[in-house]
């Protein structure tokens, strides 16, 4: 039997599918014996079904599953048929292996032995009948044992075991879908108790507007007294203006206590159903920690190693898509580290080491985070092949890898051009692939960091999100435009002032926690303009084991968001992970923490930094869709230009008349004046004749380009097949 729950139970689930797939495929085969798609498909099950029986070591029902695919094999090939004679041997074999499966997931006895199912399913025990007589009496037994056999299955497994349905499969797209929507329901949520907060602003100015009512009484009273002709009218005013209050506040106050009771179910609700989906997604990590012990005794037979693997905090729980973006990562991980980090005996006792090396793969868990450990104590990472590795690669100079601290070093690991053929024998294992790993982590919204010291061992930590539906972020503005930023990026926060700004090797720096800290704004960063002040709000960014300071004009709110990924048509947009909307209603920018520290690293600070920068090539960019706009603005600004924005055709040419600019990028479909229609007009005027226009479209038939042509575009660039270099770089040719 599986010795560990969660693998048996997935086991039980997983095994009954292909089965049951299996059985429908041979009841389909049995009518149309030709049909080679179905039998395909079949051979497919029996192979799945044996690859999953390996990785439990349910060596039994890989054998029979093996056989199961060899005989199912050799009729897809041609080299033989499915007879009435095999299509029963297969199905005996379909009893057998149910209960081989129900042997292997419960404690309880099945008898059965696998010689005989092996040699039943090849064949090997039939002899061929003499004559019409034999065959007759044959089938009458072979009837006989069918109806033995399945009365013996019957007896052994229990009803309750076949018929009961315990668990539900349900597709990883649905229950992401749900992830998705309950994320939504949290931000509505949020905007829902912020409307609370208007209804109380709402009702502190009636308190207001009743006060000033309530005073207004003993002025009409001295205006009774005065003027007694009037008084009456003031008088009848004055009370309608009371009912009118009170009524007012009255609903007022309904309106509040409905909205709090409201907001706070909701809340509950939310709450419940959140924990509800996130508990169904949530499988303990020893789900794919199981897969390991077995790799590594291959590879100990194979390699002749003394490894032992010792696994801590299986039972930490994560959601059951990052267990299964992660099962290759730690794979390729714990590959290495037995591989190229630990040493074999001789090597290990010249060292003083214990002969046996040791492994060490530990899950823990915070409110928050999800953190993944993977220790060896061998040979660990040499810093001197990585300087040589990063030198004949030409990823850094001597010069800058003097300047780099050697966990800046050590992270060069998982740079792209440490997977080529040419990186040196002692970083093979340590090179090769991690740039895929580092993505696969990232893109699971984590971080992967590694420490090392020679002769001693390595170690990658991974932090992973709890959940991946929501994000926390925190709310800053430039400029009155907001932007956000991952918490679990940010370090801390601070006021720095003009004068505690220095310059260190032409970077902009401060002096934090008794260290130098790089420093710049983040409007300089996504290329705007930049104005010296005296104090700036600075966000301390943290990125693997670098820090960056960044200058902001105001730290607004930390918010629960659904993040909204980059489309399409704009995958890939610098120092932007994607776009969300806040409770407030805003659409807001996240911008991607380790793109930031890049682009500092590309780019060369000085004293210019706090000034202004000189005039810039201005584009027009006119296009409906808000959110095409704004990552197609991001891509134009990226590149250093000026951006002026019209929001369809009519308000292009309005905006034309108050501004000149350098080029045109405009969308095709859009209301009052379409992308066609602008660039023919404009052509028409003596002033715009040679104005560089660009159209981007997704209208892309030849008929739609030759359009373009002929009414003047200068270029036509189709959003199926969008590549921002290829925008830029036609707005380079042709300003």
């Amino acid at each position: 039997m599986i010795e560990d729950k969660e693998l048996r139970n997935l086991f039980r689930i997983e095994s009954e599918e292909h089965i049951q797939k299996l059985e429908n495929g041979l009841l389909h085969l049995e009518k149309h014996i030709h049909d080679t798609t179905i039998l395909h498909e079949v051979f497919r099950e029996a192979h799945n079904l044996k690859g999953a029986a390996r990785l439990v070591g349910a060596e039994e029902v890989e054998t029979v599953a093996h056989i199961f695919e060899s005989v199912l094999g050799a009729a897809k090939q041609g080299q033989s048929t499915l007879s009435s004679e095999t299509l029963n041997r297969l199905y005996h074999g379909l009893d057998d292996l149910r209960q081989l499966v129900f042997r292997t997931v419960s404690s309880q006895k099945v008898f059965i032995d696998v010689a005989k199912v092996v040699s039943k399913l090849e064949g090997k025990d039939n002899h061929p009948p003499a004559n019409q007589a034999e065959l007759k009496a044959e089938q009458k037994t072979q009837q006989k044992i069918d109806i033995t056999s399945s009365n013996k299955l019957k007896e052994q497994i229990p009803p309750s075991q076949i018929n009961d349905i315990n668990t539900i499969r349900v597709e990883p797209q649905k229950l992401d879908s749900l992830m998705v929507q309950v994320g939504e329901l949290v931000v509505t949520k949020k905007q829902i108790e912020r409307w609370s907060d208007k209804i109380d602003k709402l009702i502190t100015l009636w308190e207001e507007w009743n006060k000033d009512s309530y005073e207004k009484r003993f002025y009409y009273r001295e205006l009774q007294r005065k003027h007694p002709h009037i008084a009456h009218q003031l008088q009848q005013w004055n009370k309608k203006e009371q009912d009118y209050l009170d009524n007012m506040g009255n609903n007022l106050q309904t309106i509040l206590n409905t909205a709090h009771e409201n907001s706070a179910k909701l809340d509950f609700v939310t709450h419940e159903i959140e924990e509800g989906i996130c508990d169904i997604r949530l499988l303990p990590l020893s789900t794919i920690f199981g897969l390991f012990p077995r790799m590594i005794r291959d590879l100990a037979n194979e390699q002749d190693k003394n490894v032992n693997l010792v696994i801590n905090g299986g039972e930490t729980k994560a959601d059951k898509l990052i267990l299964e973006s992660m099962k290759a990562p730690l794979n390729h991980l714990i590959r290495n580290a037995f591989c190229h980090g630990i040493e074999d005996e001789n090597q290990r006792q010249k060292k003083g080491k214990a002969p046996q090396g040791t492994i060490e793969l530990t899950a823990s868990q915070t409110t928050a985070n999800i953190t993944i450990e993977i220790k060896d104590d061998g040979r660990g990472i040499d810093i001197d092949n990585i300087k040589k590795v990063a030198l004949i690669e030409n990823i850094y100079n001597t010069e800058e890898l003097e300047k780099m601290s050697d966990s800046q070093i050590q992270s060069l690991i998982f740079e792209p051009e440490f997977s080529t053929a040419t990186t040196l024998t002692e970083l093979s294992g340590r090179g090769l692939g991690l740039n895929i790993v580092q993505k696969n982590v990232q893109r699971l919204k984590g971080t992967i960091n590694v420490h090392s010291r020679l002769g001693e061992g390595t170690s990658f930590i991974i932090r992973l999100p709890v959940t991946l539906a929501t994000a926390r972020v925190l709310i800053v503005s430039i400029k009155e435009q907001v932007y956000a930023l991952p918490i679990e990026h940010i370090h801390s926060s601070c006021i720095v002032n003009s004068s505690d700004i220095y310059f260190l090797e032409s970077r902009a720096t401060i002096n934090f926690g008794g260290k130098p800290l790089s420093v710049i704004s983040l409007e300089e960063i996504l290329n705007k303009e930049t104005t010296r002040l005296n104090k700036y709000q600075c966000i301390v960014i943290r990125q693997n084991n670098e820090l960056l300071g960044i200058f902001v004009d105001e730290l607004i709110d930390e918010q629960e968001v659904v993040v909204k990924q980059n489309s399409n048509i704009l995958k890939r947009v610098p120092n932007i992970s994607g776009f969300t909307i806040l409770s407030s209603g805003q659409i807001c920018t996240v911008l991607n923490p380790k793109d930031l520290i890049k682009s500092v690293q590309k780019c060369s600070s000085s004293t210019e930094t706090y000034l202004q920068k000189s005039a810039k090539k201005k584009v027009l960019l006119v296009e409906d869709s808000i959110t095409t706009r704004t990552q197609e603005k991001r891509i134009i600004e990226a590149a250093n230009y000026e951006v002026v924005i019209a929001v369809d055709g009519a308000d292009a040419l309005k905006k034309l008349k108050t501004t000149t600019v350098d080029a045109i990028v405009s969308d095709v479909e859009m209301p009052h004046i379409n992308g066609f229609e602008l660039t023919a007009q404009l052509r028409k005027q003596k002033k715009y004749k040679n104005l560089p226009i660009i159209l981007v479209t997704s209208l892309a038939t030849i008929e739609h380009r030759k359009h373009g042509a002929e009414v003047g575009a200068n270029a036509y660039i189709t959003k199926g097949t969008f590549e921002q270099e290829l925008l830029i770089n036609t707005l380079r040719r042709l300003v």
